[in-house]
């Protein structure tokens, strides 16, 4: 038990480094980049963000659930099988990017950069999630802060040395750095844990069967994940590319929200509510659920709090009057980070029951009320409406995940009377 609470303690602490390292780019790019140059990176974050579930195709969620499910011995197999997958998709999905340039949702000079950026985190992203998988959760986090932390002081650094470094292609080339030395340090621990990969067969009918499993998976993220994308195009349409610059740089304050839950709590727990309900260990089931409920919300509120009190002494330090002004759409972010970060605890429920359809049909839920309110937001050309939305959207998800995922609806029957989730 004492083990395990330090290793939750070092676990917040990298990823509380690695959460202040983004917050600070944030905040060096807001104090020395332009607000298009801002509103342009935070555009083209969100779309990587998005693209990297199109090329991967959610596959993870079948190959990690096999993971939880079986043997160490059997691993080599999934593993190699998931990467034979996710070369297939590559071929299909990536040439399908272009269509994002083509519409000119991102301008062409920015094509390159954004395919190698794109490649680079899909792979980092996956081999994290394997990393969580083996339940090495402390060598994720630092593999995440090479990833998303280490390289972020690099780039301030070079904002302070020398003003000709104060460019969004110096951001840029340094998360190209970042995404490659994680993708590295990853690898070679994985195969020194797992070191026959290579030999495995490839399995097609496991990998036909996965990408059936992950399509729904798929298609429920693609419905959250657009939310969190196409809020940049209505923001930059009705209020402009500067406000957009404002907004991105709330956005990823209030992300700050889903970055401290996910290793300190999400990433302790959902393996194992996957683990004790395949292993019908269902009073532990019960308790690990009540731990992730009761630390989502105490940990999850208290960041959100936190972050949005300490936001205008930071804001000053920018001294661009603008980030101050319209401060109380910061906490109308944060609210939807919140209620995001809470839709998870019925989420996992219903990924640990194998309700793979209710979590696609709940996403699809908050996805239409998102629609709604677009179309209300570009009808009115107002840009509260979007926020109004954003928030109602992850309310109704948060509500109808719950409502799936409540009861001992597919616990076996001879069990019913050992469990039931309040």
């Amino acid at each position: 038990m004492k083990s395990e609470f330090s290793s939750r303690i070092f676990n917040l602490l990298i990823r509380g480094i690695s959460t202040l390292s983004k917050f600070a780019l944030v905040m060096s790019m807001a104090k020395f980049l332009t607000l298009e140059e801002v509103g342009t990176y935070g555009l083209l974050a969100a779309t990587i963000s998005l693209s990297v579930i199109l090329i991967g195709g959610e596959f993870y969620t079948y190959s990690q659930r096999e993971l939880l499910s079986v043997d160490l011995k059997k691993w080599p197999s999934i593993l190699k099988n998931q990467g034979i997958a996710s070369a297939v998709l590559y071929f299909i999905f990536l040439p399908a990017q272009l269509i994002i340039f083509y519409q000119e949702f991102i301008t062409f000079n920015l094509l390159a950069i954004f395919y190698v950026i794109l490649i680079l985190e899909h792979i980092a992203q996956e081999l994290s999630r394997i990393l969580i998988a083996m339940h090495k959760q402390l060598f994720a986090s630092v593999v995440m802060f090479l990833r998303i932390g280490a390289w972020c002081w690099i780039v301030i650094g070079l904002f302070y040395i020398d003003i000709s470094y104060r460019t969004l292609d110096t951001v840029l080339y340094l998360w190209v750095f970042g995404a490659t030395v994680a993708i590295i340090t990853s690898i070679i621990y994985i195969h020194n844990l797992v070191p026959t990969i290579f030999e495995a067969k490839a399995d097609w009918k496991w990998i036909k069967k996965g990408y059936r499993v992950a399509l729904r998976f798929f298609l429920s993220t693609v419905t959250i994940k657009i939310i969190m994308t196409f809020d940049r195009f209505i923001v930059e349409t009705i209020a402009g590319r500067e406000f957009l610059g404002v907004y991105a740089v709330y956005a990823g304050m209030a992300m700050v929200v889903n970055s401290v839950l996910v290793p300190t709590v999400f990433s302790f727990l959902y393996p194992r509510l996957v683990e004790n309900f395949r292993k019908e260990q269902f009073k532990l089931y019960k308790k690990n659920f009540q731990q992730l409920l009761f630390l989502t919300l105490l940990i999850g509120g208290s960041v959100a709090f936190i972050v949005g009190a300490l936001a205008p002494f930071a804001f000053n330090w920018v001294e661009k009057p603008i980030y101050v002004e319209q401060i109380n759409y910061l906490w109308w972010l944060l609210l939807f980070s919140f209620l995001y970060c809470l839709s998870m605890v019925p989420h996992y429920v219903l990924y640990a029951k194998g309700k793979d359809g209710c979590i696609l049909i709940s996403n699809l839920f908050g996805a239409f009320v998102f629609f709604i309110g677009a179309i209300l937001c570009y009808l009115k050309d107002d840009i509260d409406v979007l926020f109004w939305t954003l928030s109602s959207s992850m309310f109704v998800l948060v509500v109808v995940k719950s409502l799936f995922g409540a009861g001992w609806v597919s616990i076996p029957l001879s069990n019913r009377g050992n469990f039931n989730v309040k």
